[in-house]
Parts: structure tokens; sequence; C-alpha cells
């Protein structure tokens, strides 16, 4: 889920954007409303898909992740809804089911310092991508470019870590 976070905008750098491309305050604070609502409908069908699938639930997360600078960087007013929606399913399949997956992976002996582990690389994660992927939203291709890059190497962890959960984990 670290790459995952790296190619995923923090809302202040979508809600700046969205200033920079003409939307006005309340427009998005609305569009912010819009996120948190999807964020809060999705959490319960994420959560129960994670008990019935396991890892393969967090499949969804990078292809929307990467889909969003397509949308950001679009320019319609109608798209920053799209994005607004997509940032709160995201971050619902993420605040939903990561900590169970670090319980699953994890030895209860174990879960504290990888719980603590966990916050602090995917709060590095999270910085340095939004770091770079400020640097690079003046930069269509090359934005676009690194969020498909570094949610492709995300999808690709989630399916090789999935593989080694099992056959039978969570049927």
């Amino acid at each position: 889920m670290s790459l995952l976070l790296a190619g995923y905008a923090q809302w202040t750098i979508v809600s700046f954007y969205m200033a920079s491309a003409a939307l006005t305050a309340a427009e998005i604070a609305l569009i912010y409303s819009v996120a948190m609502a999807v964020d809060a409908l999705v959490a319960l069908p994420i959560g129960m898909a994670y008990d019935r699938y396991g890892l393969r639930s967090l499949l969804i997360a990078p292809p929307l992740v990467a889909a969003m600078p397509f949308l950001m960087l679009s320019g319609a007013a109608h798209a920053q809804y799209t994005v607004g929606a997509l940032w709160g399913l995201v971050m619902g399949v993420y605040e939903t089911s990561m900590r169970a997956a670090v319980a699953d992976i994890v030895e209860p002996r174990s879960r504290a310092m990888a719980y603590g582990t966990f916050g602090v690389v995917t709060g590095l994660a999270w910085a340095a991508g939004g770091f770079v992927i400020s640097s690079l939203m003046r930069d269509y291709a090359a934005f676009v470019s690194y969020a498909a890059a570094v949610e492709a190497a995300s999808l690709v962890l989630l399916v090789r870590i999935r593989a080694q959960e099992g056959p039978t984990a969570h049927q």
C-alpha cells in the first residue's frame, strides 16, 4: 500500500489543483464532501469484501488511483467530481482494509511493531509521492506516467503478496 500512496495525491494537492483549474472554494468543499460520503458509503462493503476475499479486495485501488490524473488534468469541472468520488473510494479501501491486511500478514506478537512500521513507511511514501506529484503536475505526460508506473508496481506487489497468502486464505 505504500506504493499505492506514493501515486495517490493527498487531498491538499488535489484541491490546490482544483483551485488552479478555476473551481470555487465552495465547489472544492462540495467535492470533498462527495469524497467523504463515498469513503463512508464504501467502508462496510469494502470491509465485507476484505473478509471474504482478503488481499484480492485491494486490487481495485491501484487502477482507480492511476485513473485520477487523467480526470484531474482534464480541466472539466464535472471530472473533478469524479476525482472526488474516486479519491473517497480509494481512501475507503485504504482506511478499511489496510490494518486488517497487516493483522493477516503478521503474527499477533509482532503486530504493534508492524502497525508502527506500516505507519512510518506509508507516511513517508505518501509524503514522497506528494512531493513528486506536486512537482510533476505541470507536465501532464510526466504526472500520468509517474502515477501509472507507481500504481502498476503497487498492483504487481499486491498480486505477489496475495500469491504468498495461499489459496485457502479468506475463502
